[in-house]
């Protein structure tokens, strides 16, 4: 695939998964604060999984990162970007080795200051990271 490819679905999923933060931080609820935190929580507890890892802890990492973005967007109001957000979230799935490696040289925590933000109630901080 050509890079110019991949970052127009790159783009495509950012537009995607910051409007539909936005939302679900405007509505967000007690039980969706808790998801989070717990999903956040699970995930922590597994280290990014390595190029040489067994693809049990490949699989185990990959359904605890999808279930923290899927809580962190769990209020948005609009069933058709959430489920937009999702086809391009799973799609995603394929070069997300390319995105993790690249990510991993510039944040420390990414998910804990995504996080961190959401609970916050800043979208402006939120859908920056």
């Amino acid at each position: 695939m050509q890079a110019h490819t991949l970052s127009f679905r790159a783009g495509d999923a950012f537009v995607a998964e910051t409007r539909t933060l936005a939302d679900a931080i405007r509505h967000g609820t007690d039980a969706w604060e808790a998801e989070i935190v717990s999903s956040y929580f699970l995930l922590s507890k597994l280290a990014p999984p390595r190029t040489d890892d067994p693809v049990s802890v490949k699989r185990e990492w990959g359904k605890r990162h999808k279930r923290f973005h899927d809580a962190l967007v769990a209020t948005c109001t609009s069933p058709w970007s959430l489920h937009f957000r999702s086809e391009l979230f799973d799609q995603a799935r394929r070069y997300h080795w390319l995105t993790m490696i690249h990510a991993r040289s510039r944040r420390r925590n990414e998910h804990l200051d995504l996080r961190d933000a959401v609970l916050a109630r800043d979208v402006a901080a939120s859908c920056a990271l």
